[in-house]
Parts: C-alpha cells; sequence; structure tokens
C-alpha cells in the first residue's frame, strides 16, 4: 500500500494534478517508508531483531493515525486501522518475546 500510495503521489505529479514539491515530497516519504517496511519485514522473516522494534514503532504510528480517523469521524477505516494495530502490536511482542538478542545466553 505504501508503494501503491507511493506511486499515485509520483503519477500526480507527472499528470498535474498535485503540487510538484508536495507530491514529490510526500511520494519519496511514502517510498522511503515502504523500502524501511520490506527490510524491516526481510529481518523478521531472518529472525533478526531490527524488523521487531521497527514494526512496533510501525504500530504505534498506526494506532495514532487510527484514533485520529476516528476523532475525524472517519469510524470504519479508523476502527480497523486501531484494531489492527492491536493485533499486530501484539504479534510483534509475542515474536520479541522468542527471538533471542544477539550475543546473549542461550
Amino acid at each position: 500500500m505504501l508503494l501503491a500510495g507511493s506511486g499515485y503521489c509520483l503519477l500526480g505529479v507527472l499528470r498535474g494534478g498535485l503540487d510538484t514539491s508536495f507530491g514529490l515530497g510526500i511520494g519519496g516519504f511514502l517510498l522511503l517508508f515502504a523500502v524501511l517496511a520490506g527490510l524491516a519485514a526481510r529481518s523478521v522473516l531472518r529472525r533478526g531483531r531490527f524488523g521487531l522494534g521497527y514494526g512496533i514503532t510501525w504500530q504505534m504510528f498506526q494506532a495514532l493515525v487510527g484514533a485520529s480517523m476516528l476523532r475525524a469521524a472517519l469510524y470504519l477505516p479508523g476502527a480497523l486501522a486501531l484494531l489492527l494495530a492491536i493485533g499486530a502490536f501484539f504479534a510483534l511482542v509475542t515474536l520479541v518475546r522468542s527471538t533471542p538478542i544477539p550475543g546473549g545466553e542461550d
């Protein structure tokens, strides 16, 4: 979804529907987070620790956005974002507890 949003912004700039600096800024920002989310997913799949911390932080931001959407009367997407953030947060915390610390005792 991040890549799709980035592509949408960049196409909006090319078609003239978005201001150039705004569209490029948002498109680049979303592209950066898509790359970081991909690296975090790769880290989780390889049982690394980077992806877990990044994922937990991302879920906190998603919960904040979901709560903001609820305040703006966007009830269905806000509730969905909040529920997904909470579920993913607990799944990631479970993974943190089962992932060994590098260089730690076994």
